[in-house]
């Protein structure tokens, strides 16, 4: 059973939607300049994260403790250009599972890219195609939250 942290009081909740005047694209925090060694490593800890979450989809416990892995990287890696550059050069990967959440995580500051890869794999069929429709519906309705 996991033990909760104890908070020091409430917590507000805002029910997963962004505020109505906040725009899509000024999201996430514009990139920094880097050290490239850290950049590096932190890209290959969030790529062997996504792989491992791509193979763990038959056990939910799992694949949620890989996923924020993955996540806690991501939200590291899109601070620097660099990191961004290597998010988005995920989305090549061969794994569709890879590209799926590179995909979503690069929504963010290159929706030109980032869209014909979740269009492409909507059109398969899967768990990772009901992902994708589901991502690109929430994202052109506006209510993707997409600095979470």
């Amino acid at each position: 059973m996991a033990h909760w942290p104890k908070l020091p009081g409430p917590v507000p909740v805002r029910h997963g939607r962004s505020p109505p005047d906040r725009v899509r694209s000024a999201a996430v925090t514009p990139p920094t300049a880097s050290n490239g060694p850290e950049v590096e490593v932190l890209l290959a800890r969030y790529q062997r994260a996504l792989e491992d979450w791509d193979e763990s989809q038959d056990n939910p416990t799992e694949a949620n403790a890989r996923f924020d892995a993955a996540h806690g990287l991501a939200k590291q890696l899109r601070q620097t250009k660099e990191g961004r550059a290597g998010i988005q050069a995920l989305m090549e990967h061969p794994r569709p599972g890879v590209q799926l959440i590179a995909a979503s995580d690069t929504l963010a500051w290159a929706p030109d890219r980032a869209v014909p890869i979740l269009e492409s794999l909507e059109s398969g069929s899967g768990l990772h195609a009901v992902s994708a429709k589901y991502t690109l519906r929430s994202y052109r309705a506006g209510k993707l939250n997409l600095d979470w």
